[in-house]
């Protein structure tokens, strides 16, 4: 019987994040949002969605996380600049 301690801090912050990021694209059918929103919980999904990008755009975002958050409708390119875009 384990004792309950969690090793890799960051997979399961991660893995909470996500859970966050399903439930919003559940509700709203995308994961668009402004930077600063924040769940009912409190928790900053849009910085979490921002820094995701951050991270893919880097290359430091692995194929698997990729994959999951484009599975639920993440759009790799922000709210900001595609608004940019359909103005320009």
């Amino acid at each position: 019987k384990g004792l309950g301690i969690i090793w890799n801090c960051e997979s399961v912050s991660w893995e909470t994040a996500f859970n966050y990021a399903v439930e919003y694209s559940k509700e709203h059918g995308t994961l668009q949002m402004p930077g600063q929103y924040k769940d009912r919980d409190g928790f900053c999904l849009g910085n979490w969605i921002r820094a995701q990008r951050k991270k893919k755009s880097a290359g430091t975002l692995s194929a698997e996380r990729i994959n999951r958050l484009e599975a639920i409708g993440m759009d790799w390119i922000s709210k900001r600049a595609r608004e940019w875009e359909i103005h320009f």
